[in-house]
This record gives C-alpha cells, structure tokens and sequence, in this order.
C-alpha cells in the first residue's frame, strides 16, 4: 500500500520526446519500503522527482 507520496515538477514534462524514469530503494525496515522516482529527458535533464513509502499490508 502506498502510505506517502511526494513529488516534485521541476520543469514541464515534454510529452512527445522520449522519457527516462529511474527508481531506487532507498531503505527498507520491517514492512516499509522507501522509494526514490527520477524523470529525466533523454539528453538527462531532470523534470521531476519524487519519494514514496510503501508498506506491505498485515
């Protein structure tokens, strides 16, 4: 389950050019999970990131 989101629009995001999106486990302890998104151009200009806790459900 998604517990948190936040992110965060850098720049407009161009939707006819091709998009890299990046993500990583940041920490995990117990049943949270915390993530870290990036959006980048092609040529690697960041648009927008975000971070995100995930908690797996009981």
């Amino acid at each position: 389950m998604t517990a948190s989101l936040t992110a965060q629009l850098l720049r407009p995001v161009p939707v006819s050019a091709r998009l890299i999106s990046y993500a990583w486990v940041v920490s995990e302890e117990g049943r949270k999970h915390r993530m870290g998104v990036a959006l980048t151009t092609a040529a690697g200009d960041l648009c927008a990131h975000a971070s995100a806790l995930w908690v797996d459900p009981r």
